[in-house]
């Protein structure tokens, strides 16, 4: 993973997030959550996984196709999502 696109990530991590907190019940913990992910999976990307295989094993959802989007990347689709 590029710093580039370390970057584009957290501020997208971190846009979801002030989203999530003005809903109910919103995890004040979840952030910290996002960053160890994307942390991990950086790491895998350093092994050798690209970086889409590394977001879908540590994000799902929603909050995978953020991620994959702040990366450039196209939108999960249902076969990843499962």
């Amino acid at each position: 993973m590029t710093s580039d696109q370390k970057r584009k990530l957290v501020h997208a991590l971190t846009q979801y997030d002030a989203k999530a907190e003005k809903r109910k019940g919103y995890n004040p913990y979840a952030l910290p959550q996002y960053f160890h992910a994307m942390d991990a999976a950086a790491e895998e990307v350093r092994d050798g996984r690209t970086l889409r295989e590394a977001l879908m094993a540590y994000f799902t959802g929603h909050l995978l196709d953020v991620a994959l989007k702040a990366v450039g990347e196209a939108p999960s689709t249902d076969q990843e999502q499962r």
